[in-house]
């Protein structure tokens, strides 16, 4: 969830993948606390919120934008609301998981940690999680393709709000003020501060050449190029990029090739011990 762009939520949706089972796992297997009820903050569609509605008896799905709430998958158990991760409108002390789903770098970090403190029950857990670019498995030039357009002097990247710089660095720029903190990083070549446990993959898919050039398309810092260039100026990069590739898979059938693709992932989980 960005707080600088008004993203349409069906294509949000229906272009960005899905969080992995092994991600979930290893948060349950941090989380001490109770299975009651749980908030996602930055819900956007509601894709975390659903997850945890699996485990948990009662979900509440919080995001900024009204276009994602309009948007979000619903459930019996999930309760969505447009809301601010600087101000949760919870009860001291009443959540026994907050959850917050590549949305983390948008926020005000000291005044989201003084709310978590605030809502959660003692032990709760605080579970952060976010992602970057994809590798397009077993295709180096194809991958370096994709690096081009997003690298930080890139046509599009320079549209990025400042705070990506947050999740490019894997969180580890931000202190998280708990007794226990533990990082999860893959692929293992992202950990280069040797900071992450063992994990294995946390976020793969496999998506046709096309699917994956409107997920590049959901990306904040390409909806900021669009806006600036009014949609008429120049090739798209994407759409050059997409193209690029498909030249080098030698294909023109890009909605029925797919692609093999790992996203550079973190996942932090923190509890105050008792």
């Amino acid at each position: 969830m960005s707080n600088k762009v008004n993203y349409e939520g069906n294509s949000y949706s229906k272009f960005r993948p899905t969080y992995s089972d092994r991600l979930y796992s290893l948060i349950y297997d941090f989380h001490q606390g109770k299975y009651d009820k749980a908030l996602d903050v930055g819900t956007g569609t509601g894709q975390g919120a659903i997850a945890l509605s699996n485990r948990f008896k009662q979900v509440y799905g919080v995001d900024r934008l009204q276009e994602m709430i309009n948007n979000a998958t619903p459930k019996d158990n999930v309760t969505y609301s447009v809301g601010s991760a600087e101000w949760l409108d919870f009860d001291d002390h009443s959540l026994d998981m907050i959850t917050v789903a590549t949305a983390f770098h948008w926020f005000d970090h000291p005044s989201f940690f003084q709310q978590v403190k605030r809502v959660l029950k003692p032990g709760g857990t605080l579970a952060v999680w976010g992602y970057y670019l994809p590798i397009i498995k077993n295709h180096e030039a194809a991958t370096q393709i994709i690096k081009r357009i997003f690298a930080m002097d890139g046509p599009i990247q320079t549209y990025s709000d400042p705070n990506i710089k947050y999740i490019i660095n894997m969180y580890r720029d931000i202190p998280f003020p708990f007794s226990t903190v533990d990082y999860y990083i893959s692929p293992s070549s992202e950990d280069i501060t040797g900071i992450s446990k063992p994990c294995g993959s946390l976020m793969e898919k496999t998506m046709s050449l096309a699917d994956f050039g409107n997920f590049l398309k959901t990306a904040s810092s390409y909806v900021n190029y669009k806006k600036d260039h009014h949609g008429n100026i120049g090739p798209d990069p994407v759409d050059d990029a997409i193209e690029n590739i498909a030249d080098l898979l030698q294909t023109t059938d890009k909605e029925n090739t797919l692609i093999d693709l790992e996203w550079a992932c973190v996942l932090v989980l923190a509890r105050d011990d008792a």
